[in-house]
């Protein structure tokens, strides 16, 4: 449905990081320690080293540098959707999560994937913040939005492994049909919100491209890939409340050839439940276009 891939060149990148640190310190929040302090470290040295061209050193740490890239990245994501927003209510507790955990998803163990499930519910409502329809959740749920004037809320997953990805739906429906007894409207739909980046790519390969036809092609494949192998978990979702699945995947591309550019690339695919017509399918597929654009 959706695929960006960004390029740009470390100055920029770096300008950019210092401005989400600067956002991410001014709740009170310190980065120094952090994972994010980190990136921040390492992208110091991968801009050092790309004015110098210490390339002895950079080969020497390139899969730090690439996680460093790709991390920030995702970081930026949220940025983009809540920089100029007074959200802080929703936005200071879940940046409080992020920032902790280990530097890359592979050391993830047990309770230490909290930061990055966190930031899932942030880039989603980003994405729907950048739509114009994120509103605030009263309650417990992940993210919510608007479309007709009708409430949708989002039950957001991030599988660790593809075994555990059937479960997680599962588990998603059940706490959306939780969500819907406690919603202010009998009207409100929900959707299951799920990040596949790590349960389909646990060992960050990086995709490899000759041109940018190549990643989009791949992209979609991913999610045509998704809803082909966990077919018969959507059409067991009975919920009517419950309209739509959507599925997040990202990653890095390195070109084939010397002197293409490394891109940071996403992909969102709303994959509507079987059974879903009328007006629900109607609000799914306008949400879709809001992610879309």
């Amino acid at each position: 449905m959706n695929s960006r891939l960004k390029s740009g060149n470390y100055e920029e990148y770096d300008a950019c990081l210092n401005e989400i640190v600067s956002w991410i310190s001014g709740f009170g929040i310190r980065v120094s320690p952090t994972r994010v302090g980190e990136y921040r470290k390492s992208f110091s040295e991968l801009l050092r080293i790309s004015k110098t061209k210490d390339f002895t050193t950079a080969e020497h740490r390139v899969d730090e540098f690439l996680n460093t890239l790709y991390e920030f990245h995702e970081l930026q994501e949220i940025y983009n959707g809540f920089r100029d927003k007074e959200l802080n209510e929703y936005v200071k507790p879940r940046l409080e999560k992020i920032v902790s955990g280990p530097s890359s998803y592979q050391n993830e163990q047990n309770k230490k994937s909290e930061a990055r499930n966190y930031a899932l519910e942030l880039l989603i409502a980003s994405r729907l913040s950048q739509g114009g329809i994120f509103v605030p959740p009263l309650n417990a749920s992940d993210a919510t939005c608007k479309i007709d004037g009708r409430e949708i809320i989002f039950e957001c997953k991030r599988p660790q492994f593809a075994t555990t990805v059937d479960k997680n739906i599962k588990r998603a429906c059940k706490q959306l049909k939780s969500r819907y007894l406690n919603s202010i409207s009998f009207l409100s739909r929900g959707i299951v919100g799920v990040d596949i980046s790590k349960s389909f790519n646990p060992s960050f390969q990086k995709l490899r491209y000759s041109n940018e036809q190549d990643i989009t092609q791949f992209m979609g494949k991913v999610i045509a890939s998704f809803e082909s192998e966990y077919l018969k978990t959507l059409h067991s979702i009975k919920e009517k409340r419950t309209i739509a699945v959507l599925v997040r995947f990202s990653a890095l591309a390195l070109p084939i050839e010397n002197g293409g550019r490394i891109s940071y690339c996403q992909q969102y695919g709303l994959l509507v439940l079987p059974g879903v017509s009328g007006v629900d399918a109607g609000l799914a597929n306008k949400l879709g276009l809001r992610i879309k654009n």
